[in-house]
């Protein structure tokens, strides 16, 4: 089989398999009217330590 339609295949199955997933947590976050959002604070262009 052609490469090209093998990858095209796997982006295919790649794109539906990730709007699945999504469907839980959008469920999930309009059922408890939260969205959480969690951030490591060493992450650079996020946030950072204060040595002060």
């Amino acid at each position: 089989m052609n490469y090209r339609a093998l990858l095209g295949i796997g982006l295919v199955t790649l794109a539906a398999s990730t709007q699945a997933l999504a469907g839980a947590t959008l469920d999930r976050v309009q059922k408890n009217k939260e969205l959480v959002n969690v951030l490591m604070e060493s992450y650079p262009p996020f946030s950072f330590l204060n040595d002060k």
